[in-house]
């Protein structure tokens, strides 16, 4: 991971740009003259790419979060191909080697002021049906065309029995090709796809109508994201320029490493000075730990989800030049591993095998 992914010292370094990130450009290459790879990344052309290969107990995710104009609603869809929070996937990986395609899911989750609605239905391989374009998953799917990416939504929450059916439509401002190491030899890696996008959300189940802007990524490992990590957080925040991304890792050997990379308007990369280690509140029901870097002051808006492993929160950081609103995840795989949570999660992802694919 190099130079972009280094020892967290809080040590600060000149930010610098990293590449062209617009769709296919031609001979990008650093400000420094070296080629694109030596500071962790490499070059990924294939768009979405839904049928790319998933390693035998490893997974891939697509992951959409938006924030309404009004900032009173926001929401999240997480599409994966090997759910690597699945009790079931887990277990059957103590066997043998396990195909991600028979575990497979649509995290749809709607915040609102007063209430959400969450949604995590496992389903195997037979209810799943990808092309390079499509993802179809039991009576859920996903589309890229071109030009906006489409989910037609039709899940059921749990544990309390509601529905859930709608459409959201995310349309990228500038497409990324880089993708980044988050472990060595590309065994974890993230894709920043659109780090802003325009997003629209038209749902009937609940009646649900508000438009806003939101981030677009994608993530795959070659095998348990819980083998090579202890913990890591997340945060992604907009500015008048574009869109900052802070990862920070803590592998299973205690080393910890960061990220922090800076995108304009073009889809062009720069990484960013490292900043201070910044402790937040724990979450008030499972207490976890939250945390992430910058060097301004914090102050979480909303916790939308406070599990005994994960939390994903909306933060404020009051910048210098106004207060900016941060998409902001923990994520404890410890926690993910005790039996007591693996006891617990049936009951929000429930798994069902009576659905055939629909296809395109």
């Amino acid at each position: 991971m190099e130079r972009l992914v280094s020892e967290t010292d809080g040590a600060d370094e000149d930010s610098r740009p990293v590449s062209g990130g617009r769709e296919r450009p031609s001979g990008s290459r650093r400000a420094d003259g070296s080629s694109l790879g030596q500071d962790g990344s490499r070059r990924h052309r294939d768009g979405f790419c839904f049928d790319q290969k998933v390693d035998d107990n490893g997974y891939l995710w697509w992951y959409v979060d938006a924030i309404s104009e009004d900032e009173g609603f926001a929401l999240t869809i997480i599409a994966f191909v090997g759910s690597v929070f699945s009790p079931y996937y887990k277990f059957a990986r103590r066997r043998a080697l396990v195909d991600p395609a028979d575990h497979c899911a649509f995290n749809v989750i709607l915040y609102g002021p007063r209430a959400s609605r969450w949604a995590m239905t496992e389903r195997g391989a037979e209810a799943a049906f990808r092309s390079r374009t499509v993802y179809a998953l039991g009576p859920s799917r996903m589309e890229w065309n071109g030009t906006h990416l489409k989910f037609d939504i039709n899940e059921v929450c749990f544990p309390v029995f509601r529905k859930l059916e709608g459409t959201v439509t995310v349309t990228p401002s500038v497409m990324v090709e880089e993708e980044f190491a988050l472990a060595a030899n590309f065994d974890h890696w993230w894709r920043p796809l659109s780090p802003r996008v325009d997003v629209a959300v038209a749902f009937s189940k609940p009646s649900l109508h508000w438009r806003g802007t939101g981030y677009l990524d994608s993530n795959g490992g070659r095998g348990p994201i819980e083998r090579d990590f202890r913990e890591w957080d997340w945060a992604r925040v907009h500015d008048s320029d574009g869109a900052r991304i802070r990862y920070n890792c803590q592998n299973r050997d205690g080393a910890r490493n960061s990220l922090a990379l800076g995108f304009d308007a073009q889809g062009n990369i720069r990484s960013l000075p490292l900043q201070g280690c910044a402790s937040l509140a724990p979450t008030r029901i499972w207490k976890m730990p939250r945390q992430t870097t910058s060097n301004f002051p914090l102050r979480i808006t909303k916790t939308l989800e406070d599990t005994p492993f994960y939390s994903r929160s909306i933060i404020s950081e009051q910048a210098s030049s106004g207060p900016r609103m941060m998409m902001h995840e923990s994520i404890s795989f410890l926690r993910f591993e005790k039996s007591i949570v693996q006891a617990m999660l049936p009951f929000r992802m429930p798994r069902r095998s009576r659905w055939k694919a629909s296809g395109a």
